[in-house]
Formats: structure tokens, C-alpha cells, sequence
């Protein structure tokens, strides 16, 4: 009987022990649930994701940069400034403008740092000498004129003027007449010469004789070592 009763109030006494337990355990719980909601929730990173993988509806995330496309050509958009050139002058590419063109047509302006350029030589002339620019195996063309460089001259000529003029009244249809013309050619040093007029230099006697009745210039252009000068001289047609 003894033995019976102290059962019982065993039982009871433990009862209270086993709920504080429990309860102790919910909370832990639901504290632990609290903390990773405040850490894990609360970090901004963004995920790590492969831009190149099809995405979900609904992920949020930043792709990377997308890649330099790879150029299918070049093109020379506007030639150098400068492609006329003396025997022994250096090629000039100011003004020079080179794009490159991706897959998708997208222009980009190169760097003429990194093209390479070939072809010019101005050890003799050439009136048509082929530059190629060269980027990333690419190739496009532009052309330049090379000349004779002009000679230096020492005592050049300054001025001509007409020592006898040639004939200056003429009748309609009458051919030009230059005989006996001298002209008077006059140099930096201040010497002179005489030298017959040459119908190769006179210019403006056909435009002159289709014209008709009235008064006309006539320019001569005399040219010694590479130097030229210009005089004019008056006609008159008459019916």
C-alpha cells in the first residue's frame, strides 16, 4: 500500500519536469529559427550564377559584361589627310580612320597603335603607290602619289614681262600670230635674259577666237627649274 502511493506521487512529481523540458526546447527552436532569419535573410550578396545558363522567371541576378565580339573585317572609313608626297618625305596618318566590324555589324574605331601599316616607299616616284593597313589578320587599302621632290634653285626666276610683244589686233578667224615676240625674264639676284616667246607657253587664244569681236587677255606662263611666273598681254578681234 505504502509502496503503491509512493508510485503515484512519483509519477506526478516528473510531469512538470518533462513540460519545462519541452518548453525549453520550443523556444531554443524557435530562437534558432529567428537568428538565421535575421542572418541568412538579411544578406545582400547577390547569388552566384552562370550568365552563359538560361534563367528561371523570377531569379534575380547581374550578368557579367558580355565578351568583345570577333571582327569579320575592317574598313577604311576616311584615308590620311596627306597622300601626295615628295621623294623622300615620311608617310603622315593624321586624319587616318580605321573601324572594325563584329558579326552583328556592330563598328568599332581601332587603334592605329596597334595596325600595321605597309607599303609606302617614296625612295622614286609612283603616281599610284598601294598603303595597306593590317589589324588582326584584316586588311584594307588606301593610295598615295609620290613625285619628283622639287630641285633647289639658287637664283630663280621672279618676273617676265614682254621685250616685244607679238601681234595684238586680229580679224575674225585670223590665226594667231607670235612671231618676233621676246620676252624679258628677270631673276632674284636681279639679273635678266631675254628669251623668244615658245607658243607651248601661251594660253587663251582659242577661247579668244570663239568668242567673237572685242578685247581678250592672253596669259603666258614661263616656267625655269621647276619655278613658274605669268605675264598677260591684251588682244583685240575686230569683224
Amino acid at each position: 500500500m505504502l509502496n503503491k502511493n509512493f508510485n503515484v506521487l512519483d509519477r506526478g512529481s516528473k510531469r512538470p519536469l518533462i513540460i519545462g523540458i519541452s518548453i525549453a526546447a520550443a523556444i531554443l527552436v524557435i530562437v534558432a529559427i529567428i537568428v538565421a532569419v535575421i542572418f541568412l535573410g538579411g544578406n545582400d550578396s547577390e547569388p552566384s550564377v552562370d550568365p552563359n545558363e538560361t534563367q528561371q522567371p523570377g531569379v534575380n541576378y547581374k550578368p557579367s559584361a558580355p565578351a568583345k565580339e570577333a571582327l569579320v573585317d575592317i574598313q577604311i572609313t576616311q584615308a590620311p589627310n596627306k597622300t601626295s608626297y615628295y621623294c623622300g618625305e615620311a608617310l603622315e596618318l593624321d586624319g587616318l580612320s580605321v573601324f572594325g566590324m563584329s558579326k552583328t555589324e556592330q563598328f568599332l574605331k581601332l587603334d592605329l597603335t596597334k595596325c600595321q601599316i605597309t607599303g609606302f616607299d617614296s625612295s622614286e616616284p609612283i603616281a599610284r603607290q598601294t598603303i595597306t593597313v593590317t589589324y588582326e589578320g584584316f586588311t584594307d587599302t588606301f593610295f598615295v602619289e609620290i613625285k619628283e621632290a622639287p630641285k633647289l634653285v639658287g637664283n630663280p626666276v621672279v618676273s617676265i614681262v614682254f621685250e616685244v610683244l607679238p601681234k595684238t589686233q586680229y580679224k575674225l578667224n585670223e590665226r594667231p600670230d607670235l612671231s618676233g615676240a621676246v620676252l624679258l625674264c628677270t631673276y632674284a639676284d636681279g639679273t635678266t635674259k631675254n628669251v623668244d616667246l615658245d607658243p607651248a607657253w601661251v594660253y587663251g587664244f582659242a577661247t579668244a577666237l570663239r568668242s567673237g569681236v572685242g578685247e581678250y587677255d592672253i596669259t603666258i606662263k614661263y616656267t625655269e627649274d621647276d619655278v613658274t611666273v605669268e605675264t598677260t598681254y591684251k588682244i583685240t578681234i575686230t569683224e
